[in-house]
């Protein structure tokens, strides 16, 4: 396990982010919370996006992942709030969507808008 994060952390910048945030936003999207941490630990963007524009703060929505969510707030995932995807979609969308009323209430709190 060491190694496959060690080989992340000395990786080469891909297409705007690094293979640490890459793995970071893998993480967010299979909802590994333990690996999030690690990625955030070991200097992972909490701003990077996916190919979508996807933050990890609107995959773990998607996902009505409240844990993951709880966590991405406690290491800054606020100041991504109401950033929106290709499709226009924050996180807060895609909570409504999917109907994931604790997630919708966690970002309310937050402050994420309408």
């Amino acid at each position: 396990m060491f190694l496959f994060i060690f080989i992340f952390i000395i990786s080469v910048t891909i297409n705007g982010t690094s293979a640490i945030s890459d793995y970071l936003l893998f993480s967010a999207e299979k909802g590994h919370i333990q690996n999030v941490k690690k990625a955030l630990l070991t200097g992972a963007d909490i701003n990077s996006k996916d190919y979508f524009g996807k933050t990890p703060l609107i995959l773990a929505a998607s996902r009505g992942d409240f844990e993951l969510v709880h966590l991405l707030f406690k290491y800054g995932a606020s100041a991504t709030m109401n950033t929106k995807d290709r499709y226009g979609k924050s996180a807060l969308d895609y909570a409504k969507e999917n109907g994931h009323e604790k997630i919708i209430l966690i970002l309310k709190d937050y402050g994420a808008k309408d």
